[in-house]
């Protein structure tokens, strides 16, 4: 359950789908659209949006790195990116250079809270 929104707008019920893991999910398919549809539209490259959708499994994330890289960026769109680029990184450098291009933390986040 998020601590930000804990007692404030959900039910018991909601605050069981209500994940940390299940934000990051949101956020990497939020991510992989964003990808897929600046490809159609020519603005990167469509090895670089093939490469960020094959990153689809949300453990690859290390989540202790997350948590405290949130406290120091200010958010987790921060953090998150950064462990995204650095897994596409591994099998294409070019390809991640076009991780979150053209976003903003705040459009990731939420994108992916309303997800």
């Amino acid at each position: 359950m998020s601590v930000f929104f804990d007692n404030y707008f959900y039910s018991d019920k909601y605050k069981k789908i209500y994940t940390d893991k299940a934000l990051l999910a949101a956020m990497l398919k939020v991510e992989i659209c964003f990808a897929k549809a600046q490809a159609e539209l020519g603005i990167i490259p469509d090895f670089a949006a093939k490469h960020i959708a094959e990153v689809s499994n949300i453990d690859a994330f290390d989540i202790n790195k997350l948590k405290s890289g949130t406290a120091l960026g200010g958010n987790i769109a921060i953090p998150f990116v950064k462990q995204l680029s650095e897994l596409i990184k591994d099998k294409s450098t070019e390809a991640a250079k076009y991780v979150h291009y053209g976003a903003t933390s705040q459009d990731i986040i939420d994108s992916a809270t309303m997800l």
